[in-house]
């Protein structure tokens, strides 16, 4: 770019083969800057780009190396980052490419990669694109070849991630496609996406209907509307994340439901009419709405997005009877006589349920059932059955029941003075984290601890694991039981001990020790005799890190935090 033209045109021959072979490197950092390089050369060089490179680059998307297809992603990306006037044909063809199930797998998984690089490099720019592009994603991220689901799990986040703040309406038409997907894994994520969204534009907020944000009243009620009659979906995964969802958006369902009963009675009127999993969702909407005391099918008849020929609403007992009969086809697959036990364990307790018809009865058995297999926590179960029941039971019911289903589950615990559980180590509600200059970490969130559990925290680098940590074990949580003792074993600590030997960092760590004591720690973790005495300057990274995991154990915490503890062992 720098020199004219004409002086670097003769060295092209020479250069081309060293830029592919940097486009495919196995180090993203340097596909990164190799991209750079190809945006130039389309840039300024356009013929050569448009007669050899560019070729080459669309024949790398369909390679069987996943360093290949991803480099000429990468590449095209910064491409279209400076050929603006090129987005849209690239862009609609690798959105054509990524929807046609007869086309190669490889192809497809390029034409993701592609889609990924994209939105992750164009930003704002690829705004235009997102109505189309979603969707797209949103079914790849549903695929069983990782090939395709990794990087079209990628871009539905990045996407989601970016547009929530600002513009999050180029996001409402994917994110109501992705939820009337065939594929049910498609509705799971799309849902968990949903929630992402919601989740960054309310902040600090407590009510998605009434808070202040880009979104006009009508498109907020529209897709509460929808994710209202994806509480009926059929697949006990997709209900379980939107029973999730709904904490999170609206402080009450009870009290949201008269707000959008006409956009959901417009919904179902247009979905039996639309796919067979929109008519699924509508007639199993209709069922569960019966025992609704504000539904009203009339609703919003008026409105003239809801006119015309809607034809006939498939009948409710034939809906019901067939759903009857896809449930227990489902369940009878693969149970264990452990899991037969526990459903009829919960099948009893449902049973003891009064005043309710034999639907909801249904329904409660159903949803009750999912919570026993899928919550392992007292409070997760407590949640769950609170939030999934809201409008089927009132606060009594809810109560009884959800005690009679952690009876089954055997999760009740006597309770101390103060309401915890005698093996609770801390509980903290309402924790609110921000880290990096006042980024959001964990927003209204309950941070419960028991004794004898181990437990994993999981992110992408830089999503604030190790800071929750150093909160941790530094006392910077509000709430956090002053007398819990806190220790957090990381890499960092091994600079400042480098001309010490493994004895003397215990004594130092923890003086009350003796060197018996200290021995048979060390012995522990499989440290051998003649080491104990190596500076720790000499030792491999493999001791080094038995040497932090060790000094941590000795001090006998109530929590023992780890980071990356498995690194070099």
């Amino acid at each position: 770019r720098l020199l004219q033209q004409d002086t670097i045109r003769p060295y092209m021959p020479l250069l081309l083969p060293l830029l592919k072979e940097a486009v495919v490197d196995t180090s993203p950092e340097v596909q990164w800057e190799a991209a750079t390089a190809v945006g130039n050369l389309a840039t300024y060089m356009t013929d050569i780009f448009d007669a050899e490179f560019g070729p080459w680059l669309f024949g790398c998307l369909k390679s069987e190396d996943i360093n290949e297809r991803q480099g000429a992603a990468r590449s095209l990306a910064d491409c279209l980052l400076k050929l603006p006037d090129r987005r849209e044909e690239v862009i609609a063809r690798a959105v054509a490419t990524c929807l046609k199930s007869d086309v190669s797998p490889l192809l497809r998984a390029g034409a993701f990669e592609v889609l990924d690089a994209c939105s992750d490099l164009l930003k704002d720019d690829f705004g235009p694109f997102v109505p189309l592009v979603l969707p797209a994603v949103l079914s790849g991220a549903a695929e069983t070849d990782e090939d395709m689901s990794a990087p079209a799990g990628r871009a539905a986040k990045t996407v989601v991630g970016w547009f929530s703040d600002g513009t999050p309406k180029v996001l409402m038409s994917g994110f109501e496609a992705g939820m009337t997907n065939e594929d049910e894994r498609c509705r799971v994520n799309t849902v968990s996406l949903v929630q992402r969204a919601i989740e960054k534009i309310l902040g600090r907020r407590k009510d998605f209907l009434k808070c202040e944000c880009p979104l006009t009243m009508n498109q907020r009620c529209s897709l509460l509307a929808t994710m209202y009659i994806s509480r009926s979906d059929p697949s006990n995964d997709v209900r379980r994340a939107v029973n999730g969802f709904w904490p999170i958006a609206v402080q009450s369902i009870k009290d949201t439901f008269p707000s959008i009963v006409g956009h959901v009675a417009r919904r179902i009127r247009e979905f039996t009419e639309g796919t067979a999993t929109e008519k699924t969702l509508a007639t199993r909407a209709l069922a569960d709405l019966q025992q609704n005391p504000v539904w009203d099918p009339e609703a919003d008849k008026s409105n003239g997005s809801a006119e015309g020929n809607r034809g006939p609403v498939a009948d409710l007992k034939e809906t019901l009877a067939a759903y009857d009969t896809t449930v227990h086809q489902a369940d009878l697959e693969s149970v264990s006589e452990s899991d037969k036990i526990l459903d009829a364990k919960v099948a009893k307790a449902v049973a003891h349920v009064e005043g309710v018809t034999p639907e909801v009865q249904q329904y409660l058995r159903i949803f009750c059932t999912s919570v026993a297999h899928t919550c392992k926590c007292l409070f997760t179960v407590e949640e769950a059955l609170d939030h999934g029941l809201i409008g089927f039971l009132d606060d009594q019911q809810r109560k009884k029941l959800a005690l009679a289903i952690e009876d089954v589950m055997e999760l009740r615990r006597p309770e101390t003075e103060d309401g915890k559980c005698e093996t609770t180590l801390c509980r903290v509600e309402s924790l609110f984290l921000c880290y990096g200059g006042g980024k959001l970490l964990l927003r209204d969130t309950t941070l419960e601890l028991l004794k004898d559990h181990r437990y994993g925290v999981v992110g992408r680098n830089g999503a604030g694991k190790t800071t929750l940590m150093n909160q941790m074990s530094g006392g910077g949580l509000a709430g956090m039981p002053p007398d819990l003792k806190c220790v957090h074993v990381k890499h960092e600590i091994l600079q400042e001990i480098q001309e010490l030997t493994p004895v003397d960092f215990c004594k130092r760590e923890v003086p009350s020790l003796t060197d018996k004591d200290i021995s048979y720690w060390l012995n522990d973790v499989g440290f051998p005799e003649h080491l104990k005495t190596t500076k720790v300057a000499e030792l491999s990274g493999g001791f080094c890190m038995r040497l932090i995991l060790a000094v941590g154990m000795m001090a006998k915490p109530d929590v023992l935090l780890l980071d990356e503890p498995t690194n070099h062992l």
